[in-house]
């Protein structure tokens, strides 16, 4: 694998030199660039690679930040609750909008078409789709800017912050650690249609691979498109299904930094050779 320069925080270099020395022969990820290396070989390849094209380590506790994937579903969830209400209202008082509809379709006046637009506006209905057609503006305008989440490893929970900082999700340490396969429902038609052709299938396609943290009822799925060989790295995760929601996506070297985030609260050890 051909390294690239990345940011090496300190914290995250602390906690990888750390499992380096406990375990000089076992093999662990490059914070930098993902590569797999031994123990004994790490501080060298960081040094060499890493911090000479960097000039120094960044300082404080490192944020790991990714891409929101909580924010599409609150989207769509808000979406389908203002169609249920909007709907609702109409049905329960569609007096104003009826009476909007029969003045524009009569040639009124202007002053008049204002008055009943006027009605439905300061109407349940009216305020109701106002209200949903505003957040729905800036929700699609935020995501056209792909919103970002924040997860950080404190020591006693690890918090997510979504939504464009207004949602945050907490799990207490120690916690459980589950590892598997992230995956997208897609359809193949005969000779590589679109799903629904004649003869096509559904089937599930892995996209990555996530750590979930789970406590009780509370948990946090980080996803990464690449699988960094967590499970040749690290024991103190157990097997996970398929999953098809997770909550932030980060990139290969972020994921290798969350993983010895964990590792430093004990939540992973490297694999023995």
């Amino acid at each position: 694998m051909t390294a690239r320069a990345h940011p090496v925080a300190r914290a995250t270099w602390e906690a990888a030199a750390a499992r380096a020395t406990w375990d000089p022969h076992s093999r662990l990820p490059c914070p930098g660039c993902t590569a797999s290396v031994t123990g004994a070989k790490l501080a060298d390849h960081v040094h060499r690679v890493h911090l000479a094209a960097d000039g120094g380590m960044a300082g404080g506790r490192p944020v790991h930040r990714g891409r929101d994937r909580r924010f599409r579903r609150t989207v769509g969830w808000f979406v389908t609750l203002w169609v249920v209400v909007g709907a609702g209202l109409l049905a329960a008082s569609p007096a104003p909008v009826a009476d909007a509809a029969e003045a524009l379709g009569d040639d009124a006046t202007a002053a008049v078409a204002r008055e009943h637009l006027a009605a439905v506006a300061r109407s349940p209905f009216g305020v109701a789709v106002l209200a949903g057609l505003a957040i729905l503006v800036v929700a699609l305008l935020a995501s056209r800017g792909r919103p970002r989440a924040r997860v950080t490893v404190g020591d006693r929970e690890v918090v997510l912050r979504h939504r464009c900082g207004t949602g945050t999700a907490r799990v207490g340490l120690p916690a459980r650690l589950e590892s598997g396969s992230l995956v997208r429902r897609v359809g193949s038609g005969e000779g590589g249609g679109e799903s629904g052709s004649v003869g096509g299938s559904i089937h599930d396609e892995v996209v990555g691979s996530y750590l979930r943290l789970v406590d009780g009822r509370r948990s946090i799925t980080v996803g990464c498109p690449s699988g960094t060989r967590l499970r040749k790295h690290w024991d103190g995760w157990t097997p996970g299904g398929a999953r098809r929601h997770w909550d932030v996506t980060l990139d290969p070297a972020e994921f290798v930094a969350y993983q010895y985030a964990l590792a430093g609260r004990g939540l992973l050890v490297p694999r023995p050779v």
